[in-house]
């Protein structure tokens, strides 16, 4: 019977990070408004970052934007989102953008599709939960001189409370929560 106990001991232990993992999945997964999830992948001389946030963080609501001022608001987001030195600052490595892309296509309606879902349309308000995507990829002189990614985001975004950030580069690994009060990325 001990062994049996101790046999079932060892297997709950062995099994905890993978439900410490799965957890954390779950909760990186959802949709919560105040929390951003983003993702830096250092490989080579390139860096990587994803965002992925709920559209009520940065524009004040998730509703497809049909008033020219809620149009304005998508259209004033997305250029925020496309000038990167309001948002990223690197410390180290010589980091220059190479490429983006920002996707805020769940908030803004097609001439097309509005005609097709009027009906529709009228009940999304309470049930429409709307993300912005965005990905950058920089080009850097020396990766491995880069020590530090100050997320400026947050400063741009005061309904953004924390930033859930996951990283990984050719030799290291790391997670940051990241708030108004410590908005940088550690890569040592």
């Amino acid at each position: 019977m001990k062994k049996k106990v101790l046999a079932l001991a060892l297997g709950c232990v062995q099994l905890f990070p993978v439900f410490v993992f799965a957890a954390e999945r779950i909760e990186h997964e959802s949709h919560v408004h105040g929390l951003v999830d983003m993702t830096v992948v250092i490989e080579q001389d390139k860096v990587n970052i994803s965002l992925d946030s709920p559209a009520m963080n940065m524009v004040g609501f998730e509703h497809k934007a049909e008033s020219e001022h809620d149009v304005n608001k998508v259209r004033e987001v997305e250029a925020t989102l496309k000038d990167i030195p309001q948002l990223f600052a690197f410390k180290g490595g010589g980091c220059e953008v190479n490429d983006m892309a920002v996707d805020v296509s769940g908030l803004i309606a097609s001439d097309e599709h509005e005609h097709e879902h009027e009906h529709e349309h009228e009940h999304e308000h309470e049930n429409h939960h709307a993300d912005l995507e965005a990905q950058y990829q920089f080009i850097c002189g020396s990766t491995e001189n880069l020590s530090e990614i100050d997320v400026l985001l947050l400063q741009k975004f005061p309904a953004i409370e924390r930033i859930n950030a996951e990283w990984i580069s050719n030799n290291k690994a790391g997670v940051a929560k990241l708030t108004q009060g410590n908005s940088s990325i550690s890569l040592d």
